[in-house]
């Protein structure tokens, strides 16, 4: 079993959206520092392998 974690990360359209709403109301100004403080959730991704379990039966 093998178990990976990448970070999370807004997408650089997510900023220059952002930017650009900056005249309208500050309401980009606002998306903008919400997007510096508080980062996305990451992602877990977990392997697992298969083990051969198989039960051998003896003829009697």
């Amino acid at each position: 079993m093998s178990e990976s974690w990448s970070p999370g990360s807004h997408g650089i359209g997510s900023f220059i959206i952002a930017i650009i709403c900056i005249p309208i109301l500050g309401v980009g100004l606002v998306a903008l520092i919400y997007m510096l403080i508080v980062k996305p959730k990451g992602m877990l991704t977990v392997i697992y392998e298969l083990e051969n379990t198989a039960i051998e039966i003896e003829p009697t």
